[in-house]
């Protein structure tokens, strides 16, 4: 099933590759869904995606790399929102 998904650690240890993996692939129940994991010290998140709506890889970092953005489905009502900025 497509979706996010996370862990936190209270210290400050590097969350393994192989434990996201292992959820992605938990998450990863038909053929054909992609996923990507990224990790971070007390932080490691991933999604699992058709690769349709968001076919780009995340998450997208923020100019200063500070922030982290993953999306996951669709934005049907873009181009409204748009209207507003």
């Amino acid at each position: 099933m497509p979706g996010l998904f996370g862990v936190f650690y209270s210290s400050k240890e590097r969350v393994k590759n192989d434990l996201l993996g292992q959820m992605a692939d938990i998450m990863r129940h038909q053929p054909g869904l992609g996923s990507e994991t990224k990790s971070w010290p007390g932080f490691g998140a991933g999604r699992v995606h058709l690769g349709i709506f968001q076919p780009k890889p995340q998450p997208v970092p923020d100019a200063e790399d500070r922030y982290h953005l993953w999306l996951d489905g669709e934005l049907v009502n873009r181009q409204e929102l748009c209207k507003g900025y």
